[in-house]
């Protein structure tokens, strides 16, 4: 920047301060090219992949959170953000393979294209629910048949799928649940059953709360199954009992030369 009055060159740095101090229009919108530009920074770093201008960058955003009043960003970013810095010393095999671009998916050979893991959990959202939505998804071979439905998510299944007449939840999970995990077996050696965990103090955790709570019921075989289905599953204890219900009783699912893993 060059001061016409004087003829005297001043530092981009000071003139910014400078005209910060001037001017609140200035700054405003100066804030606003900085975060811009780190959340460009952050989209960079997840295409191209760069990990060490990733960390970079979340570590340049932490203060942001905490300014714009962004209560769960400000207590759980920082934690992320020490938990890969020490992953050097922790897991440094893992911190190697973040190191060459692991810490994304790349799911084509094109450069600068890879998308980072939530984005690419969107996408399969996308895939599992059709226009005709999921329900009629589970219910149909062929659309359960696609190979980008490889793979099952066990609570997107028990959200979704509702006991019907069964009368307890042992016969829920045989008459219901497991002939959904059998028609996947028809055209694939393999099923991975996934199972959520539920971290207590988490963000999805106290945005549960939010929506509300349920009953709590103490699961089991013969635990006559809820007439309010939707309240059962709005408490964790419920989902995490069931969850044991259904994966021991897959132990039991047999096809010939198939796999099962629960």
């Amino acid at each position: 920047y060059m001061n016409t009055s004087s003829d005297s060159a001043v530092q981009l740095s000071e003139w910014v301060e400078m005209r910060s101090k001037e001017s609140a229009q200035f700054l405003y919108w100066y804030q606003a090219i900085v975060l811009q530009t780190l959340f460009l920074m952050l989209v960079h770093s997840v295409w191209e992949p760069n990990f060490d201008m990733y960390l970079d960058t979340l570590t340049q955003i932490c203060p942001w959170v905490f300014a714009l009043d962004h209560v769960h960003y400000a207590r759980l970013l920082r934690v992320f953000v020490k938990t890969l810095r020490d992953l050097k010393i922790r897991l440094p095999k893992v911190h190697e393979e973040f190191m060459k671009g692991k810490f994304v998916i790349q799911k084509t050979g094109q450069p600068f294209s890879s998308l980072s893991d939530d984005h690419v959990h969107e996408q399969n959202n996308r895939n599992v629910k059709p226009d005709g939505g999921a329900v009629g998804l589970l219910g149909s071979l062929n659309a359960l048949s696609k190979p980008e439905i490889a793979r099952m998510v066990n609570e997107f299944v028990v959200h979704v799928t509702k006991p019907g007449i069964s009368k307890n939840f042992g016969q829920c999970s045989q008459a219901v649940f497991q002939p959904i995990i059998v028609a996947q077996l028809w055209t694939a050696s393999r099923v991975d059953v996934i199972f959520d965990k539920y971290v207590p103090d988490s963000l999805k955790a106290e945005t549960r709360e939010k929506h509300g709570t349920g009953n709590r019921v103490k699961v089991a075989s013969a635990t006559p199954i809820p007439k309010d289905w939707n309240a059962f599953l709005q408490v964790d204890e419920n989902k995490e009992e069931l969850f044991k219900i259904l994966s021991e009783d897959l132990v039991n699912v047999q096809h010939q030369n198939k796999t099962v893993i629960s």
